[in-house]
């Protein structure tokens, strides 16, 4: 999947991979006829990019990270 992005990239292109979803993962195996022993993992998508954007602000580490306790 890197050197896809990477490639991509080359191209004048973007990519995102997606890694998780719940809903719309069965409709997605389904659309693409996977074999019922076979189970999507992640996708990658292409496109043209958009506007720059700068990196969300993250919250501190200290109200969602749990160190041997929850």
């Amino acid at each position: 999947m890197e050197n896809m992005s990477l490639a991509a990239v080359a191209e004048g292109l973007g990519s995102n991979i997606i890694s998780y979803w719940d809903k719309e993962k069965k409709e997605v195996e389904k659309i693409l006829g996977l074999p019922g022993d076979y189970e999507l993992t992640c996708v990658l998508k292409f496109g043209v990019p958009g506007e720059e954007s700068s990196p969300r602000k993250r919250r501190p580490e200290f109200s969602w990270l749990h160190k041997n306790k929850f």
